[in-house]
């Protein structure tokens, strides 16, 4: 039996799922940001953000996992189940304890509650990170499909009745939340006849654990860059007005998605196809030029039209928002979604400081520039623009030096 689909099939399955997705998370930020007062807004985003900067570095666990995962008959342990408890109670107690410490000062109204629905939700996710990367493994492509669909109609159907008829932050955060858990436990029943037994994984648990650790770093510092940037910029723009803050933060997440949100899902499917591929080097240029292309022509349709679809949706709420702005941000995504591309390839040959370095850099940058004593615009788009082009040298310059090697699955 194979669950192996073709190249061409798997991606436009994985695109279907993001792009299902996709629709899913943007009416819920249509419905939070044209429901919500700036004041709410802000805080439900801190909140959101911070759960996803936690999430984007849980998913070096299925980056990592999926790599580590071969399609193959057996009827030994895997470890995944054990890797599955022992990461998740670790994850339960560090948050815990960090969060006396850092949940007063980010939550400042409710922090316990939202304390405690960030750890059932970052628990949650390492369930959904190990099972998808247990499907990518095994090319069970519409497993992934449905994973992927199925958290992200549960928020939906959670998240905006709660936001409209209850106007309570609290019960929002937790819907948004709960998806996680409940999606695992939801389509494991369909799902498990067709992964129990057909997997193994080439590293310990030890080997894996140590593998994922620097793959954490790495997807944390990817956190940091796209869902992360809110609560980044909330954290060094504090003398700025909070209505310019939300305005640049609703930007950031409305207009970023279409480009930054399919490669960010696409990175263990491009794992997969980069690993042991003897042309990886003119696949990388084929989809940097790809993506070149879609940021400058998205860029320069939403500098068009993107007044006007915030005035039909909004009314006057950001009339004084320009094309000029909303096309920059749009622009500045490309580059974050270029070094999706190359954080893949270098992760795919097993390069797994290399890979942590280019995200870390990058992480680095884009605190750094928001530091800059520079008009808060200006600040923000260098910040999204110039923080992941320094992290992209550092992998082609990996990838340049290691050109004429074979692929290999290091640990280094």
């Amino acid at each position: 039996m194979t669950t192996t689909t073709g190249g061409g099939r798997a991606v436009s399955t994985i695109l279907l799922a993001t792009a299902i997705a996709g629709v899913a998370g943007y009416v819920i930020q249509l419905v939070l940001v044209g429901t919500t007062s700036d004041e709410q807004w802000v805080r439900i985003s801190a909140f959101w953000s911070t759960l996803y900067l936690i999430v984007a570095g849980l998913s070096g666990i299925q980056q990592e996992v999926g790599r580590a995962t071969l399609p193959v008959r057996t009827t030994r342990p895997t470890g995944a189940l054990k890797f599955t408890l022992w990461a998740s109670g670790g994850l339960a107690v560090v948050l815990g304890l960090s969060g006396l410490v850092w949940a007063p000062h980010l939550f400042v109204e409710g922090p316990w509650v939202a304390l405690i629905a960030m750890i059932v939700g970052a628990v949650g996710y390492v369930a959904v990170a190990v099972l998808c990367g247990v499907l990518y493994g095994i090319e069970f492509w519409r497993a992934v499909a449905g994973m992927m669909i199925i958290d992200a109609v549960l928020r939906v159907v959670m998240v905006v009745p709660i936001t409209i008829f209850a106007d309570s932050v609290p019960l929002t955060e937790w819907a948004v939340v709960l998806p996680f858990p409940l999606s695992v436990l939801l389509y494991w029943p369909f799902i498990r006849h067709r992964v129990r037994g057909s997997f193994t994984l080439d590293v310990g648990l030890p080997r894996l654990s140590w593998n994922v650790s620097r793959t954490v770093v790495a997807t944390i510092a990817t956190g940091v860059l796209v869902s992360g940037f809110p609560l980044v910029f909330q954290a060094t723009s504090q003398h700025d007005p909070i209505a310019t803050r939300a305005t640049l933060i609703a930007l950031v997440m409305l207009t970023r998605a279409p480009i930054v949100i399919p490669l960010m899902a696409l990175q263990s499917l491009l794992i997969s196809r980069f690993r042991g591929n003897p042309h990886t080097g003119t696949l990388i240029v084929k989809l940097l030029a790809a993506v070149a292309v879609g940021s400058v022509a998205l860029g320069l349709l939403a500098a068009w039209l993107g007044p006007w679809i915030l005035g039909v949706i909004y009314g006057d709420k950001y009339a004084g928002v320009g094309g000029l702005l909303i096309g920059a941000v749009v622009v500045t995504a490309g580059a974050t979604a270029a070094l999706c591309v190359t954080g893949s390839a270098v992760l795919a040959r097993g390069l797994h400081s290399a890979f942590v370095a280019g995200w870390v850099v990058s992480a680095l940058a884009l605190i750094a520039i928001l530091l800059l004593p520079l008009p808060v615009e200006p600040r923000a788009i260098t910040a999204l623009g110039v923080a992941p082009l320094l992290g992209l040298a550092v992998h082609a310059v990996t990838l340049v030096r290691t050109r004429a090697e074979a692929p290999v699955i290091g640990n280094n």
